[in-house]
């Protein structure tokens, strides 16, 4: 087998190692109640790549935030069904839009 090119942070590295592709499934999140403080982590979801991630939350749930680590966190100001989008990144450099 072939040695793996990797690019990491802008440097091109020579590694035996070649990581599978950066990819997330899509969740069901637990419900939420309004007023009530909540808590779930996505980062279970997202696979490959280089580690660590980072997360970036891409659409607005009120009072709710997602961590850079993939914890989201807070408690709803409003009733309803949200849509969470959301970005991953991984250390080289490879981000995928989660939706």
């Amino acid at each position: 087998m072939s040695p793996c090119i990797v690019t990491i942070h802008g440097t091109i590295v020579q590694s035996s190692y070649c990581p599978q592709p950066l990819t997330a499934n899509q969740i069901v999140l637990p419900k939420a109640t309004e007023g009530q403080p909540y808590s779930v982590d996505i980062s279970g979801s997202v696979s490959g790549g280089v580690k660590p991630y980072i997360f970036i939350a891409t659409s607005d749930c009120d009072g709710l935030t997602l961590s850079f680590d993939g914890k989201l966190t807070g408690t709803p100001t409003k009733a309803g069904d949200f849509n969470l989008t959301w970005n991953v990144k991984d250390s080289a450099g490879t981000i995928i839009y989660v939706q």
